[in-house]
């Protein structure tokens, strides 16, 4: 594989798991209104963040 198909490959796994992440939270915040679940909510959007930011930086090389 050369260094553009690797780069895509990568984009494409990194755009997966952030549409996954984003549907997770999406579904905690609907049904978990009053339930205290801030905690759950708060990691899965930073791991949505880090993912977004590592999904960025692999676009601008």
């Amino acid at each position: 594989m050369n260094k553009e198909a690797i780069i895509n490959v990568k984009l494409e796994t990194l755009n997966q798991q952030i549409n996954e992440l984003r549907e997770i939270l999406n579904e905690i915040c609907v049904t978990s209104e009053g339930t205290g679940a801030t905690k759950e909510m708060l990691m899965l959007s930073q791991c949505l963040d880090e993912l977004i930011v590592e999904y960025m930086n692999h676009i601008t090389m």
